[in-house]
């Protein structure tokens, strides 16, 4: 047996065999990478702009899955609502488009009925158009 020090200061005992030693010494770190992450944003609620695609809706399935609740997004009900079925029971959908101003000028009394706190705010929403630069 080959004693492995790992830097979270635990010591196993693995045999010698290179694949098992390397896969054990991941799923161990891994585990122990989990255990201080998993609920780094236990109680704390953001607000996600244009949180129904892309970016922004990864952003909240991983503050979801980290112990948070979120509040997203979206310009149309049918993509906030998609998105929500995707992201579950910690998540709240509000339409809003952050390109007007009197849906900007709303946001914070819709906000107030879910919560009366936001801890994190990613301000995600944006279009672009593609065209060539000359």
């Amino acid at each position: 047996m080959l004693p492995i020090i790992l830097t979270f200061f635990k010591i196993y005992d693995f045999p010698q065999d290179p694949d098992f030693l390397s896969a054990a010494i991941c799923q161990s770190l891994y585990q122990n990478f989990n255990t201080k992450t998993m609920q780094r944003f236990n109680n704390k609620t953001a607000l996600i702009t244009g949180g129904t695609n892309g970016m922004g809706l990864a952003t909240a399935q991983k503050m979801i899955e980290e112990g948070g609740r979120v509040i997203i997004t979206g310009r149309s009900k049918e993509t906030v609502n998609r998105a929500l079925e995707i992201l579950g029971e910690k998540a709240f959908g509000i339409v809003s488009d952050a390109g007007n101003m009197n849906d900007l000028m709303n946001l914070q009394q819709e906000i107030r009925k879910y919560t009366d706190q936001i801890d994190w705010v990613f301000a995600n929403a944006g279009y672009g158009r593609f065209a060539p630069v000359e």
